[in-house]
């Protein structure tokens, strides 16, 4: 499986740095962190355009299109593990995952989206999701694989 993660922003922080990495090392998946720079207007819908382009420049052909945007799906970690497996025997096994900057994502990424996902109904910030969604797709491998870990 082969996993692009698209996100607006920079992280600095070492300490998340350090468990995105860690639950990097665990999965056998391959996964790629793109990080882009975030948009330097003062106009949010100016933002979303700008950083549109920079998402959807990064994602190849052919790969499963999943945004990160509050008002997404719902998904349990047991749902989301579901989908996972079930779009991956389906497809080709890529996915591309969409992180918005503060001002969230374009109508046109959500558009193109081929789902789209919430990771809570609290607001998290944008360089928090990216530790979220690893976390649970290293949950999920370990759904998908009958291991002691999701309990």
């Amino acid at each position: 499986m082969k996993i692009i993660i698209t996100a607006i922003g920079k992280l600095k922080d070492e300490n998340i740095k350090a468990l995105i990495s860690e639950y990097k090392k665990r999965l056998p998946w391959k996964i790629e962190i793109i990080e882009l720079e975030s948009s330097k207007s003062k106009n949010p819908e100016s933002t979303k355009l700008e950083e549109e382009k920079l998402l959807l420049a990064k994602i190849p052909a052919g790969f499963y299109k999943i945004a990160l945007d509050e008002r997404g799906k719902l998904l349990s970690s047991e749902e989301f593990a579901q989908t996972i497996a079930k779009i991956s025997t389906m497809q080709t096994g890529k996915f591309a995952f969409m992180i918005g900057g503060a001002d969230g994502l374009s109508e046109n990424v959500r558009k193109t989206a081929d789902l789209i996902i919430s990771l809570g109904k609290m607001t998290f910030p944008h360089m928090l999701a990216r530790l979220l969604l690893i976390e649970q797709l290293y949950r999920s491998f370990t759904i998908i694989e009958g291991k002691s870990y999701h309990k």
